[in-house]
């Protein structure tokens, strides 16, 4: 599989998630599942990344650790699950979203 194909299924992950699919979130982490927790692994492991991905789950883990206090797998959990909806243009209920682009935070409240 390419680059190209991922980025096409990601795409059709959130047209679906865009057009109200309630599981789209879900299909995207079974599908992707371990390919993400392995680079959610990696880059809290290390403290740094490359990239928005990066920084967002960078910003998420740091939200996630203070607030909720989770063990590393947990946290890996949560984080797949927020990064998923937020790729699928879902959001958890009740919860604001912040992602850095271009040096200002973004807000998506959902």
């Amino acid at each position: 599989m390419t680059s190209s194909d991922i980025r096409a299924e990601f795409q059709n992950y959130r047209k679906a998630g865009l057009n109200g699919d309630d599981m789209a979130a879900t299909h995207l982490e079974t599908r992707f599942g371990d390919g993400l927790a392995r680079f959610v692994r990696r880059v809290v492991r290390t403290g740094r990344g490359t990239g928005s991905l990066a920084e967002f789950i960078l910003h998420e883990a740091s939200l996630v650790r203070e607030q909720l206090g989770l063990e590393r797998d947990e946290l890996v959990s949560e984080l797949i699950s927020r990064l998923c909806s937020v790729i699928t243009g879902q959001g958890i209920a009740g919860r604001v979203d912040t992602v850095s682009v271009a040096e200002r935070q973004t807000v998506f409240a959902s």
